[in-house]
């Protein structure tokens, strides 16, 4: 059954902010989508970031969505979000790129194509159960670089199976 998640975010998404979210797709779910708007209103906003989780095809999708026109989507095939079972996702702003983690492994790394002081909203869509969300902010934990020009080398798992409190899941 699709679900709709709708925030507005006051603050914004600015470099040294966080998402964490955890939740479950249904058994038989197919897909949700974690937008970052301009606006409340999902069909009239332009989306900063979107990320489209398609658990059947093995998807992860990200793209921004420019005066209502899709820009060139980014692709990675993971198998890491799956029907019946728990997930998390991180997202976090840099000045010019989104991170993306999943399940404690460092997924994605997104350009930021517009601005994140246009962000004003979250939503999200689709066939998830959330279990929680979080923003945090001001991250100072061990292993998290906001500004690196270095290429991340490949994923490194958490200690424990990457629970909360642990050392952040993307590369230094």
């Amino acid at each position: 059954m699709e679900q709709t998640y709708n925030w507005p975010l006051n603050n914004g998404f600015a470099p040294g902010t966080m998402l964490r979210l955890r939740g479950t797709i249904p058994t038989g779910g197919k897909l949700f989508n974690i937008n970052f708007q301009t606006n409340n209103n999902y069909n009239t906003s332009d989306l900063i970031f979107h990320a489209s989780i398609r658990a059947r095809e093995n998807l992860f999708i990200m793209n921004t969505k420019d005066s209502g026109k899709w820009m060139t989507e980014q692709r990675i095939t993971s198998s890491a979000i799956a029907p019946g079972r728990e997930f998390e996702i991180l997202i976090a702003c840099e000045q010019k790129q989104f991170r993306v983690s999943v399940n404690g492994f460092h997924l994605a790394d997104f350009a930021m194509r517009r601005a994140h002081t246009l962000i004003k909203a979250l939503s999200i869509i689709g066939e998830v159960n959330i279990v929680g969300l979080s923003f945090e902010r001001e991250v100072n934990i061990v292993g998290l670089s906001f500004e690196s020009s270095r290429p991340p080398p490949p994923p490194q798992p958490l200690p424990h199976g990457g629970g909360f409190g642990g050392p952040f899941p993307f590369p230094r």
